[in-house]
């Protein structure tokens, strides 16, 4: 796992490499790419009206107060719906906005939770010994898919119903496979294996391979079209995200500075997209500060939409639609 700057915070003293995990595990058949993708521009197309949703996030204050809000982003207006939480971090949303899979610190290891669009009803979904990354639900919310710690430096990608039941694991071998995306008709799941984008259908049978790197990559979003895949590679030194075409395979690079992008999200009208990162172009962020950005597909109209005056850190956006 990549390991980028992390806090510790809370009762529960998280160390930087494990919130780490958590902060990055999100990610033509048979194509295998050796050089540098170029970088190109592409912008996602809809022929609706915008539907941005509300932008979700978690924020980090003081190194210890952990808030989950949702912004408006029209508005800019920004409503908390977790407060003063212990080590917590937002991860996805029902299609229908009804419920959020997060991650919490439990039983000294990161468990799967779900919780209630105002915050209140938190059920526990995972009970493992091994640390739990980046749950998504399905499109039809009948299923989590999130990868799991197995041990051996290994994680592994499993399913399980919304009550923590039926639990299935759908990938193995030494590579094993970690951030989950389901597509949006639900047929599919893309991940990571290795250094390796794939693709697998929702049971985990016919693995397929999208795109291989020499370097380190990340899973990141499945556009609301179907039509691309988002991942992070580090293939420069730091992770930037880039975009496969699955039409013809085509790789672009998405621009968005000169620092990491993080756990990069197309809106739920494949609008705009969300990212964070500790710094906005060539400038940095001082005391290794995270902010959340907007930008369009294609890496214009960049802009730093949550401050560093009201939260310590701002981090992991997703969607609620």
């Amino acid at each position: 796992m990549p390991t980028p700057p992390g806090v510790a915070g809370g009762s529960a003293a998280i160390t930087v490499a494990v919130l780490t995990a958590i902060f990055l595990t999100r990610g033509g058949a048979g194509l295998a790419q050796s050089q540098p993708p170029a970088v190109r521009r592409h912008l996602e197309q809809t022929t609706n009206p915008p539907r941005f949703g509300e932008l979700c996030f978690t924020s980090v204050r003081d190194n210890m107060y952990w808030d989950i809000s949702l912004m408006d982003v029209s508005t800019g207006t920004v409503r908390r719906i977790v407060r003063r939480a212990d080590s917590i971090m937002a991860s996805d949303w029902t299609h229908d906005g009804s419920r959020l899979a997060f991650l919490t610190y439990r039983d000294n290891n990161l468990e799967v939770f779900t919780m209630a669009a105002d915050g209140s009803d938190w059920r526990r979904i995972t009970t493992t010994p091994g640390y739990d990354y980046g749950p998504e639900w399905s499109p039809d919310g009948r299923h989590l898919a999130y990868a799991e710690d197995v041990g051996g430096g290994r994680m592994d990608i499993f399913v399980v119903d919304p009550d923590g039941s039926h639990r299935v694991q759908l990938t193995s071998g030494a590579a094993g496979g970690h951030g989950p995306i389901w597509s949006p008709d639900g047929t599919r799941i893309t991940y990571i294996s290795g250094t390796q984008v794939m693709v697998m259908n929702s049971d985990g049978s016919h693995p397929v391979r999208l795109y291989s790197d020499t370097a380190e990559l990340q899973s990141s979003d499945w556009s609301p079209t179907g039509s691309h895949i988002l991942f992070m590679s580090k293939r420069t030194g730091i992770f930037k995200l880039h975009t496969i075409r699955l039409a013809d395979g085509v790789v672009e690079a998405v621009p968005t500075g000169d620092y990491d992008a993080w756990a990069g999200r197309w809106s739920p009208d494949g609008s705009l997209m969300s990212f964070y990162s500790y710094g906005i172009g060539s400038v940095g962020f001082p005391n290794g500060r995270f902010a959340v950005f907007l930008m369009n597909p294609d890496g214009s109209n960049l802009r730093q939409v949550t401050t560093l005056t009201s939260a310590d850190r701002s981090w992991h956006p997703t969607w609620r639609p």
